[in-house]
């Protein structure tokens, strides 16, 4: 779920519909774990501002500049375009720079700089502290399902391709929610569909690549289905494709984790979004979990996680190798289920 803004922060939406009124100047702190996010608002504020062609003249990329340098960039009068940009990266020594922050609310009309900070900068600084008090603060955290979901949608747009709401799920399902990485994805199905113009669940099923957490909730869909051969195959092609064992298992420790926790939900009766909250996913893996718990009894799920955490505890306290437990934890997990089935 994506996290809330501090309070001094505008959401990523606000930021961009102030750019589309020509609402933005002065100076800017972006901050949040969604760097793919960022650089498409950086982008959306080139294309709008910059003159085309002006990119180099009009856009300073600085690194941790000095005061002096920081105000030149900043009142350089544009040549062409609507503002002079000025990108400051990484911020360094900037934030305790006090000639700098005093000068801030002095930024001129002509320029918009911006800031850059990773997930959160630190309030007890003098850099971020300044654009706070000149409510210049903007996030970029991950977005929820449905935004995502229009993002993916809108980017196969932006390249003359229509894309299926439901192929775009199928690829967060797939790929992950990371919207770097999504970009790729969004990039490599866009030159397989090019021709065709448009992308479809198939598509995204045969040519979208498959995330860990992902194959191993197929590696449980196959036990739960009783498909044992299908599941043990599956692992070994993870293993294959240089996936670490242990890696591998502490994934189906995961995915059992998860289960356990859908079936205490629906014990207890808990609503909905408060699952989601809890367990910090999607609505649509919610959605996943939700129908493979349905098939599995609260005792097999209660008995394959205790086989995963023993399991995992016996190989990091080196008392049986990787691998083996790996391959070991599987065929009991699939005997359990067999059981069950029989």
């Amino acid at each position: 779920m994506a996290r809330q803004s501090a309070p001094s922060a505008v959401s990523r939406a606000r930021f961009l519909t102030m750019l589309d009124h020509r609402a933005l100047s002065g100076a800017w702190l972006m901050e949040g774990s969604d760097a793919a996010l960022r650089d498409d608002a950086i982008g959306a504020l080139k294309k709008a501002l910059l003159a085309p062609g002006m990119e180099s003249l009009d856009c300073a990329m600085l690194e941790q500049p000095a005061f002096d340098v920081f105000a030149a960039a900043c009142e350089t009068v544009p040549f062409m375009s609507e503002k002079r940009i000025v990108i400051v990266h990484p911020v360094g020594q900037c934030e305790s720079d006090e000639k700098l922050c005093e000068y801030l609310p002095r930024v001129p009309g002509s320029c918009l700089a911006l800031f850059l900070y990773g997930e959160s900068a630190d309030r007890r600084k003098q850099l971020p502290k300044a654009l706070a008090k000149l409510d210049h603060i903007v996030r970029f955290d991950p977005m929820g399902e449905d935004e995502l979901r229009e993002w993916i949608v809108g980017r196969f747009a932006d390249r003359g391709l229509v894309c299926d709401p439901k192929a775009a799920r199928e690829l967060m399902a797939i790929s992950g929610t990371d919207s770097t990485l999504l970009s790729g994805e969004v990039d490599k199905l866009a030159a397989v569909a090019a021709e065709e113009g448009t992308v479809t669940v198939g598509l995204v099923q045969m040519c979208a690549t498959r995330t860990a957490e992902y194959n191993v909730f197929r590696v449980v869909d196959a036990v739960v289905d009783g498909r044992a051969e299908e599941a043990v195959s599956q692992v070994q092609r993870l293993l294959t494709d240089g996936e670490e064992p242990l890696m591998i298992l502490s994934l189906l420790l995961r995915q059992y984790r998860l289960l356990q926790n859908i079936k205490i939900f629906q014990h207890e009766k808990l609503p909905r979004q408060a699952w989601e909250q809890q367990l910090k996913i999607q609505p649509f893996q919610v959605d996943r979990l939700t129908r493979q718990a349905a098939r599995l009894s609260g005792r097999e799920v209660r008995d394959a996680l205790a086989l995963c955490l023993e399991t995992e505890y016996r190989v990091k306290s080196g008392q049986i190798r990787d691998r083996a437990a790996l391959e070991a934890v599987l065929a009991r997990i699939i005997l359990i289920r067999q059981h069950r089935l029989n």
